[in-house]
C-alpha cells in the first residue's frame, strides 16, 4: 500500500483483553461535510490475512479517494483459534463502532466525518461471505453490499471433500500444502490453547497461515473447521441458519453487486451464482458480473484484461447509491 490510514483505532476490546483494529482511510481534503463510508473486509480465507496487508485492493483506496468516501478496512479474528460465530461478533461490533463512535474518533482528529445513511458494506473472497453476513446481521441495515469472488460457502463439494493432491488452488497445486501435513495439524490440534489472532498479513508468498487454508481444502475439512463438525452443509435449522447467506436472505437485503472470475479455483464462481439465485429468487436488487477466464485475486492487478472496466463497475454501483 502507497497511502497509510489517517487513523488507526481499536473498535473492540475481547473477553481476553485483545484490541481488535481498524485502519480508516479519509479524503485527502478534510471537510467538515459528511461523506459515504464503505467498510471493507479482507481477503484470507478467515484463515489469515490483514487490515492492511499485501492483498489490499489499493485500486479500490484509489477510487474512494477520487470519489471523496472514507474507506474503513477492519482487522476481524481468524480461525482456527477463534470460532465462526466470534469472527460474526467482530462483523457486528466493527458496524456498531462506525455507527456509533467512528465520527467522535475523526472529529478529535479534525478529519472528515462519515455520513451514515450512506454507510456501505463490502469485502473479497471470504471477506465477501462477511460482507454477505453483514447484509442481514447488522442493524442498520447497509446501504448496498459489494462482493468480490465471495466465499457462499454452498458449492456442493468444494469445500467439503478432499480434493485432488494435484489439483490447483490459485497460484499452487494442492499438494504444496499437504506437503506441511503435520506443521498444520498441529496449528489445528493447538487451537484453543493459545491467543486468537486478529491479523495474518500476507507477506507476499505461500507461509503457514496460507497454507492452512490450502490444507484444509485439499483435506475436505474446511466447511466443518469454519461451522463446526455437526454441519456438512449450509442448514435451514432456525438456530443456525444465520451462518449462511443462502439461508439468511430476505426481500429485505440491500442492492447487491457480485464481482467474480468464471475460472476461480480458490472460490469456485458458483459461490457467487449461488448467491445471485437466492437474491433473485427473493426479489432483491443485484447484479451478478462474471469476468470471464479470470482467476482469484485477478482484480489486484492492473494487467488483468478488462479489469479497468471491473473496477468502474464496482464504483458505480456505490456511487448510484450515494443519497438515495
Amino acid at each position: 500500500m502507497t497511502m497509510s490510514p489517517h487513523a488507526t483505532l481499536a473498535y473492540k476490546t475481547t473477553a481476553a483483553g485483545q484490541d481488535i483494529y481498524l485502519d480508516v482511510y479519509t479524503p485527502s481534503t478534510s471537510t467538515k461535510s459528511p461523506v459515504p463510508v464503505l467498510v471493507w473486509f479482507h481477503i484470507g480465507g478467515l484463515t489469515f490475512g490483514g487490515r492492511a496487508d499485501g492483498l489490499f485492493p489499493s485500486w479500490l483506496l484509489a477510487a474512494a479517494q477520487k470519489e471523496g468516501w472514507i474507506l474503513v478496512s477492519p482487522d476481524y479474528r481468524l480461525l482456527p483459534e477463534a470460532n465462526i460465530d466470534e469472527i460474526l461478533s467482530d462483523v457486528k461490533d466493527v458496524w456498531s463502532y462506525v455507527h456509533t463512535q467512528l465520527n467522535g474518533e475523526l472529529s478529535k482528529r479534525n478529519l472528515t466525518p462519515a455520513r451514515l445513511t450512506d454507510a456501505f458494506v463490502g469485502g473479497a473472497s471470504a471477506g465477501g461471505y462477511l460482507a454477505w453476513q453483514a447484509g442481514h446481521l447488522v442493524s442498520p441495515t447497509p446501504k448496498a453490499v459489494v462482493t468480490i469472488y465471495g466465499y457462499g460457502f454452498d458449492h456442493p463439494s468444494f469445500f467439503r471433500t478432499a480434493q485432488p493432491a494435484d489439483g490447483t488452488f490459485g497460484s499452487i497445486k494442492f499438494n504444496a500444502a499437504l506437503a506441511h501435513r503435520d506443521a498444520l495439524d498441529k496449528v489445528l490440534a493447538n487451537r484453543s490453547n493459545g491467543p486468537q489472532l486478529t491479523s495474518a498479513p500476507w507477506t507476499g508468498d505461500w507461509d503457514e497461515r496460507a497454507y492452512l487454508l490450502a490444507y484444509l481444502v485439499a483435506t475436505g475439512r474446511y466447511f466443518s473447521t469454519v461451522f463446526g463438525e455437526k454441519y456438512t452443509a449450509p442448514s435451514s435449522d432456525p438456530a443456525v441458519a444465520y451462518l449462511w447467506p443462502s439461508q439468511s436472505i430476505t426481500p429485505a437485503f440491500p442492492p447487491t453487486l457480485l464481482v467474480h472470475g468464471t475460472a476461480d479455483s480458490i472460490a469456485p464462481y458458483s459461490e457467487s451464482e449461488g448467491i445471485a439465485g437466492v437474491l433473485a429468487e427473493k426479489g432483491v436488487a443485484h447484479e451478478l458480473v462474471g469476468v470471464p477466464g479470470q482467476e482469484h485475486l485477478f482484480d489486484l492487478f492492473d494487467a488483468t484484461p478488462g479489469v479497468d472496466d471491473v473496477r468502474t463497475k464496482v464504483v458505480a454501483f456505490l456511487a448510484a447509491r450515494v443519497g438515495v
